[in-house]
């Protein structure tokens, strides 16, 4: 017998298997050609997504190729602004924009608000070509010095700002001068130091019972004309801690107050005053865009220059700011237009693909916006169709990747690789650093290096994590194909490996902790856990003592889990005790559940489903043992009944025969008489047996049960007669109506009064009493033996057992055995008191009316 087999039977049982039929996408080229198919379309769907998401950024859907190119614009012509000043000590880049289609200029001032723009000896440098206004142009402001930070980005795409360090702030106060309510924006403005500054707080106006409540100023209006007045300028309201007459205020409209030509402030979050400490306490963390927006001359700036950034408060009839300030900075406004039409180098816009693809890089900022307007124009739609055509060759090549996944041509079923042998997590660890690496590499390569090869070093790059990638889904299949991918993984073997030695750990203590559970008594357990818990209190007291908060949560904590404990041990000695009484009421098949408790509980428990397992197999055995005994009486009586019934048969020829001899008649009455009582014997032995065992069949009737024991006494008068037995029947006048088997019911009131014609006293007198209690109904046998009964009742009921010792009578005793058997057959009460000479017997049956059937005939 061969214990192992070598290689060779191995690869023959490999062989002899048959072979699973192979689809086309299990083939090598297959597999090949979906991962070249992935990676192709993975790569049109990220550029068909990226343009459908600037195409979509563009807004081309809602606006006109024109606005839109004006908006791009704009953009440039902030980048290349904020390029110009980032060398605003080099010629402002004059020499590397020259070749751009930007046209600017650089002005050092406060303010461009009395300037002529088109005077070239107000302007740093500048590059104009044409006259120029301030409605074409775009306007940049910031402020340049030693601490100004910047970041210039010569891709359109990149970062560019400029950012003051050192910036501080400082408090001001400003008279207020008017108050204006704004119809239009239901908001009052204030006049200070030149400037309109909002309300900050609600407006509350006293009624006439002089409390205040929060109002709408422009219910208080009333037309005059084109113009609106109040109702009552007696009115008196507070705002911002003031108090005004309704009179003091003008009422105008936002453009009104545009066209005054002042600038207005405002603060997007109302009722809250900035303190000087709130703002220096916020300042290291309030981005710019956070600012207030400055409107001015109708056209709306944001603070990128940090100048305009102002926050204010409003106290006591003044307007208190807290403004930034730039030390050693200077203002500076760079002033541009675009030069139209466009100046490219080369023949760009009449090049096709491969030459604009080619001379991309040679074109600048609105040269290359032109052609990405003009494509997004052009592909606004169609770059859907191709990003759906793209998604279902992805994902139709993917799925045929992952079918075809660790199946190789002319093996059956699936083939590890070399690859799907790496531990899972391990692999991917390698493939995410890898992904990492490759876009750091991208991010710092886009710094440094040119965009050419920024672009192909790019495309390798991701052309790496592609393939990785796919290798990876394609490896994952393989696993997920195998089965139990999870025991190929680090943290599984970690883990086997840890639960390995921590079951080791838990068995070396759990078999101390047996050892020392049976060598203590459960008092000392206990003691010694109170000990313990007792200790923890004292350690958790000196620890937490610094904090009376933390020694209530401790003690919070330590009493729910003693509870908790107590209560768990409480449930599990109740569990016990539940058992116990089980077991006492002799319900055998009851088990204790110990799985769950512990020490001493589990123990006890253990030996109480002992205990009850020794009593189920004693009484299993007893069971088997009377049946076997019911089994072998009724067996050994059935087989004396056949040579019997042809005994009685020939005594009975022998009787017909003309016998003279007395002595042979003599005999023959005696073998008559004896055979005869033998066959009353089996005949009640075999009933006996049916009866104790449940096999007779039972038919139950509704049966007035007094009748039958009149009809019952009557067969018997002859014999009460010949013992000297005076009878006496005490009954009510009402029939008693029970549920039986009248033949069963007529056997148990036979074996009775036989009971009573065989062992009553002679001369002396027998009561038969019959009482209804409403609900059940009991037949009552009294007699005086004639016999000492010295026996109890449980032992007389048994088979076999007489009253008579000497055995002196012709009964067998089984009459009572058979009466009790039948009578709890047929759902009664069998009672036997013997109280000295007193043989007393009580059947109890429950009473039905005259619908009741509510017994079926049990076989």
């Amino acid at each position: 017998m061969k214990l192992f087999h070598d290689k060779t039977e191995k690869t023959e049982r490999k062989k002899e298997k048959p072979k699973e039929k192979q689809l086309w996408c299990y083939k090598k080229w297959a597999r090949i050609t979906a991962m070249i198919l992935c990676v192709l379309s993975l790569h049109v769907m990220a550029g068909s997504l990226l343009a459908v998401l600037v195409i979509e950024d563009m807004d081309v859907y809602e606006q006109t190729k024109e606005e839109v190119m004006q908006e791009v614009y704009q953009t440039a012509q902030q980048k290349y602004s904020i390029w110009a000043m980032t060398e605003y000590q080099d010629d402002f880049a004059m020499k590397e924009l020259e070749k751009t289609n930007f046209r600017y200029g650089v002005i050092q001032t406060d303010s461009i608000k009395d300037i002529d723009l088109n005077d070239t000896n107000v302007y740093e440098v500048c590059n104009f070509d044409k006259p120029v206004s301030e409605d074409m142009l775009y306007i940049y402001s910031c402020n340049m010095g030693q601490d100004t930070s910047y970041i210039s980005s010569k891709s359109y795409f990149g970062y560019s700002y400029i950012y003051n360090n050192g910036k501080s702030y400082k408090q001001k106060a400003y008279p207020i001068e008017a108050c204006y309510y704004v119809r239009n924006l239901d908001k009052i403005f204030y006049l200070a130091n030149g400037k309109f500054y909002g309300q900050l707080g609600e407006v509350f106006i006293s009624d006439e019972t002089g409390t205040e409540k929060n109002i709408d100023l422009s219910g208080e209006l009333v037309k005059s004309g084109d113009n609106y007045t109040w109702k009552d300028g007696s009115k008196m309201i507070q705002i911002d801690g003031m108090t005004y007459y309704l009179s003091d205020i003008n009422v105008l409209t936002s453009n009104e107050l545009e066209q005054m030509g002042m600038e207005i402030l405002s603060v997007y979050e109302d009722d809250i005053s900035v303190t000087a400490d709130a703002v220096a306490e916020e300042s290291a963390t309030e981005s710019v865009d956070e600012a207030a927006t400055v409107e001015s001359y109708g056209t709306e700036m944001y603070a990128d220059d940090d100048s305009t950034y102002v926050e204010y408060e409003v106290q006591n009839g003044e307007i208190l700011t807290y403004e930034y300030e730039f030390p050693d900075t200077k203002p500076y406004y760079v002033l541009s237009y675009v030069n139209e039409p466009l100046e490219t180098t080369g023949s760009f816009f009449n090049q096709g693909l491969f030459g604009k693809i080619t001379g991309w890089f040679d074109q600048d900022f609105f040269v290359e916006l032109t052609a990405v307007v003009d494509f997004a124009f052009a592909m606004r739609y169609g770059m859907y169709v191709v990003l759906a055509v793209s998604m279902v060759v992805f994902f139709a090549s993917l799925a045929v990747m992952m079918i075809g996944a660790g199946h190789r041509t002319g093996t059956g079923g699936i083939v590890e690789g070399k690859m799907d042998k790496i531990p899972l997590d391990l692999y991917i660890g390698i493939v995410f650093t890898a992904f990492c690496m490759c876009g750091i590499l991208i991010s710092e390569a886009a710094y440094g290096l040119p965009v050419r090869f920024v672009i192909l070093l790019g495309f390798f790059a991701i052309l790496l994590m592609e393939i990785s990638g796919f290798s990876f889904l394609y490896s994952v299949s393989v696993r997920l194909k195998l089965g139990k991918w999870w025991r190929n993984t680090l943290i599984y073997r970690i883990l086997s490996w840890c639960k390995k030695w921590l079951l080791r750990i838990l068995g070396s203590l759990k078999k101390m902790g047996n050892s020392l559970s049976q060598a203590l008594p459960f008092l000392w357990k206990a003691w010694l856990v109170m000990g313990i818990l007792a200790v923890l209190e004292i350690f958790g007291l000196v620890a937490s003592s610094y904090s009376p908060d933390t020694q209530l949560f401790l003690w919070f904590v330590e009493k729910v889990a003693v509870y908790g404990f107590i209560t768990i041990c409480l449930l599990q000695l109740n569990r016990l005790i539940e058992g116990a009484k089980k077991i006492a009421k002799g319900e055998v098949d009851s088990k204790i559940d110990t799985s769950r408790m512990f020490w001493d509980f589990k123990e006890h428990g253990e030996d109480l489903n002992s205990i009850q397992e020794g009593i189920g197999m004693a009484v299993a055995e007893r069971m088997k043992s009377e049946r076997f005994k019911t089994e072998l009486i009724t067996n050994v009586s059935h087989d004396i009944k056949t040579p019997l019934t042809s005994i009685i048969n020939y005594v009975d020829l022998l009787e017909k025969e003309d016998i003279d001899n007395t002595t042979v008649q003599e005999y023959l009455e005696v073998l008559h008489r004896q055979s005869a009582r033998l066959k009353k014997l089996i005949e009640d032995l075999i009933e006996a047996s049916k009866a104790s065992t449940g096999n007779l069949a039972v038919a139950y009737e509704r049966c007035d049960a007094k009748v039958m024991l009149t009809q019952t006494i009557g067969e018997f008068e002859e014999k009460l007669k010949a013992g000297q037995i005076e009878l006496i029947v005490q009954d009510s006048k009402e029939p008693l109506y029970i549920q039986a088997d009248p033949r069963h019911l007529w056997r148990i009131f036979d074996n009775l009064m036989n009971n009573i014609c065989k062992y009553a006293q002679a001369s002396t007198r027998a009561y038969v009493n019959i009482e209804n209690d409403g609900t059940n109904g009991k037949i009552i046998f009294r007699n005086i033996s004639k016999y000492a009964l010295n026996i109890d009742s449980e032992a007389l009921m048994e088979r076999f057992v007489r009253g008579d010792s000497s055995r002196n009578t012709e009964g067998n005793g089984l009459g009572i055995s058979i009466a009790k058997s039948l009578t709890e057959l047929m759902q009664g009460r069998f009672e036997l008191i013997v109280d000295g000479d007193l043989f007393k017997v009580i059947l109890t049956f429950p009473l039905t009316g005259e619908q009741d059937s509510f017994f079926e005939s049990v076989d």
